[in-house]
């Protein structure tokens, strides 16, 4: 409720979401992702098939992309620079993110 400061009120009423936009599911299934930090392979499982694997710079750019079709395999990030990266793992419709830190 409102009030002017004249004796006139309104009410309103304020829906709230919770969940965040344009993000429709963070982890969501069991993905492991090692070591993090990293030096040069990556390790990647999951209880079902990885569709894709996108890791992008902290700028949003993809700087590697590996396709999968596995529940599991390693990807060569030895030729990244030192660095904090988005790890995007595709599994069916789910797009799951992890941070990794590359040395």
């Amino acid at each position: 409720m409102i009030s002017s400061g004249y004796g006139q009120t309104e009410d309103y009423k304020l829906n709230v979401s919770s969940n965040p936009t344009g993000i429709d599911h963070i982890n969501s299934t069991s993905i492991r992702i090692y070591p993090n930090p990293v030096n040069d392979l990556l390790n990647i499982s999951n209880s079902e098939n990885i569709s894709s694997v996108s890791i992008y710079n902290m700028l949003g750019q993809e700087v590697l992309f590996s396709k999968m079709n596995t529940s599991s395999g390693q990807i060569n990030v030895s030729a990244l620079p030192k660095g904090i990266y988005l790890v995007k793992a595709l599994v069916g419709t789910t797009i799951n993110s992890f941070k990794i830190s590359k040395q």
